[in-house]
Parts: structure tokens; sequence; C-alpha cells
């Protein structure tokens, strides 16, 4: 597999600069390229949802922050403490995302921005898809070729030695709570991020268009294994093991 692919299951145009971005700079200058990324990335999101549910996207709201300690203090205060992160997240509460200016942060952006889009549209996303696409969606550019993006090979290899070491268990990651989800990410550390990004690959290219009808059927109401099934066609037993085939077989190269 490539570790630079062409995304075909997205084809929209993006000549025009979204007008959907209220940006808040504190403490700190976001450079006119990085504005003009992000934008084009809340375009590029944001006809992709539009397309799949015919929904307008609100406004993204996106304060940066030049200063790890006050972005710490505005973390905590929103959260009460229940968020660790260091780089950004997007709160529900306040309809914005908090980020720290630091030397990948416009990647953080891009990933958050995916919360903050399908937070609009589907209510209690599970978190194996919803941080599984804002993963997906992170390592995503646009430039005068076009759309590209490049896999996460840290992230694959990971999964792919758990697999051959049995560690793996995809259904209970599917059926996991946001906090089961999230304990599980720390024994071993990564997991549930590298298992839910692995898993919206194999879906991308072993079941092209599955993943729309995946999030179509979550916010019509089905479960994950429900929309899953409907999508593929298949019993979730065998989009389990042709999950763990497809990643045993694969090969990537390291990041």
């Amino acid at each position: 597999m490539k570790t630079l692919i062409q995304i075909t299951f997205l084809l929209f145009s993006f000549n025009c600069i979204s007008q959907t971005l209220i940006l808040d700079e504190v403490k700190c200058k976001v450079r006119k390229n990085e504005k003009k990324a992000i934008e084009e990335m809340i375009e590029l999101q944001s006809d992709y949802y539009k397309a799949l549910f015919k929904i307008k996207v609100k406004t993204i709201r996106i304060k940066v922050f030049g200063r790890l300690k006050a972005f710490k203090k505005v973390r905590d205060s929103i959260s009460s403490g229940r968020i660790a992160s260091e780089t950004g997240f997007y709160s529900h509460s306040t309809k914005t995302i908090y980020v720290h200016k630091y030397y990948d942060y416009i990647r953080v952006i891009f990933h958050e921005i995916n919360h903050a889009i399908i937070g609009q549209i589907i209510r209690r996303t599970p978190p194996w898809i919803n941080e599984g696409m804002a993963e997906f969606f992170e390592t995503f550019s646009i430039n005068k070729n076009g759309l590209s993006m490049r896999l996460q090979n840290s992230k694959l290899e990971r999964t792919r030695k758990w697999i051959l070491e049995k560690k793996i268990n995809l259904r209970d990651l599917l059926n996991y709570s946001h906090r089961e989800w999230h304990k599980k990410n720390t024994k071993p550390s990564g997991y549930s991020y590298s298992v839910s990004y692995s898993f919206i690959c194999y879906l991308h290219f072993k079941h092209p268009k599955s993943i729309n009808s995946i999030l179509k059927n979550l916010k019509a109401g089905k479960n994950s294994l429900e929309a899953i099934e409907i999508a593929s066609k298949k019993r979730i037993e065998q989009i389990e093991n042709d999950f763990y085939l497809f990643m045993k077989k694969s090969t990537y190269n390291n990041v």
C-alpha cells in the first residue's frame, strides 16, 4: 500500500474559501498560509458532510493559544480536569475548538474540525468512528495537484502487531462507550486511536462508500454493529476476520 494515496471518496471543488470560520488568536499569530489551509479543510469536511446529510454546517469557532499555561487554564475550566490533552480539543458545550500553538498544531485543528462538524449531525457518535474519522482527516492536504493524504503508518503498524499477537478484539472496541474507549487507549498506549483509525482505513479500501452508509445509519439510530453490517452486507464476524486478514497482509513504510 502506498504511503501517499489519492482520496477517491471525496470529490469536491476547493476554489471557494470557507466563510464558516471564526478564528481567535490568543497571544499568537496564525500565518496567512496556515489560515488558508484551515479554511480549505473546513470547506473540504463541510462539503463531505453537507453532501452526505443535506445539511448546512454551522460556523466553526477555533481559539489558538500561544502559551501552554493559558491553554491549560481554559481547558481545565471547561472540562473540570476530565481532558488531559496538551495539544487541542473540541468542546461540545461551547461549540469551540481549543488548540495550543505548537509545531504540529495545524494537524490537530484538522482533527478537531471533524469533531466540530460531526457533532452537529450525529448525537452521541460512537467513539471508534468519531475519533477514527478525525484521525483519517488530520493528514489530508490540499494543493495545486488536488487532494491527498498520508497514511499514519505508525498506527497501522501497531494495529498489525497487536493483531498478530492476538491482542485485539474489534467487536469490543466497536461497542465501547466513550469512557471505555478512552480507558482502553492507555493499555496498551494508543490502542483505541490506532485500531479505530486502522478500521476506518480498512473500510475505505475494502468497502468503498461504506463509511457514508455507516454514518447515515448511525444518525438513523442504528448501533455500530448494525450500521456496519448494513453497509458491508456482511455479518460482523466476517468483517472482523476480514479486517484481521487485511491488516496482517498489508505492509507499511515506517514514518
